[in-house]
């Protein structure tokens, strides 16, 4: 989200905006303070990564005149402009790349159902397991908080079980991080014992040893064409509502290998 604010300001200064960052920590009564807050003070637009798809503060800001974008998560209400990935397929993609290796025991860490992005990555996770004949099972997905502490906490329980998966799919970066901690106190090796893959990538993931396997969001994009879509919206108050979808990329590194049973 630090690029992606990046995207926003660059955008907004060249316009003559300010942009005013507040962060949510994934909790739903923060967010729902904030936007009254954003309401109270009559910003000219909002910009939201939603941790809840309905939220009635969002409504009261568009009935005010305050334009939304809903970047990254889905908000249930399609008159609403977004710039959003393909969560499922990136998944996918994450997902066929570990099963043409040989893995066969994934284990998932995941957020909240209530993230959109979370919930379609589950459902990518679930999809890829069908698509490739396989049976997901249920003991191998694990659901926390989305940030470090909680991938920490699920990995540990992932690698505690007997036999433990092959791999790990993580998520989000943070996610990942935490299950980087775990896979590392337990000592073992990466992709030696376990190989691990990310949605979404950080700058210095490919100085990690090994570098990690990721799914690559185009962050700064993200950002840049929220405020682009915002400022439209400012200028056209009635054009059509715009849905973009912008492109990922699979970045295979070091941290994923053939599970040690196929390597035998």
């Amino acid at each position: 989200f630090t690029a992606v604010a990046r995207g926003i300001e660059d955008v907004a200064y060249q316009r003559g905006y300010s942009l005013i960052l507040c962060n949510t920590d994934e909790d739903s009564e923060k967010e729902r303070l904030y936007l009254d807050v954003m309401r109270a003070e009559a910003v000219a637009g909002v910009i939201l990564a939603t941790t809840i798809e309905d939220n009635p503060e969002v409504r009261r800001l568009i009935e005010g005149g305050i334009p939304v974008v809903a970047i990254d998560r889905r908000l249930n209400d399609p008159g609403i402009d977004s710039v959003l990935v393909d969560s499922v397929q990136g998944t996918l993609d994450l997902m066929s790349h570990l099963i043409e290796r040989g893995h066969r025991r994934i284990g998932f860490i995941g957020g909240p159902a209530t993230i959109t992005t979370m919930r379609e990555r589950r459902d990518g996770y679930l999809l890829a397991h069908h698509t490739c004949g396989l049976t997901a099972s249920p003991e191998l997905m694990r659901f926390a908080h989305p940030k470090q502490a909680g991938g920490y906490a699920c990995a540990q329980e992932l690698l505690q079980l007997q036999p433990p998966p092959t791999a790990i799919f993580a998520s989000n970066n943070l996610m990942a991080i935490g299950a980087l901690g775990a896979i590392h106190e337990r000592g073992q090796r990466i992709p030696e014992d376990i190989s691990i893959v990310c949605f979404s990538d950080m700058p210095w993931f490919a100085l990690l040893q090994p570098p990690l396997t990721v799914i690559a969001q185009p962050d700064y994009e993200l950002g840049q064409k929220a405020a682009e879509l915002l400022m439209e919206r400012f200028e056209q108050p009635d054009k059509s509502v715009s849905h973009l979808q912008l492109s990922l990329s699979l970045v295979v590194r070091a941290s994923t290998g053939r599970p040690a049973q196929v390597m035998a």
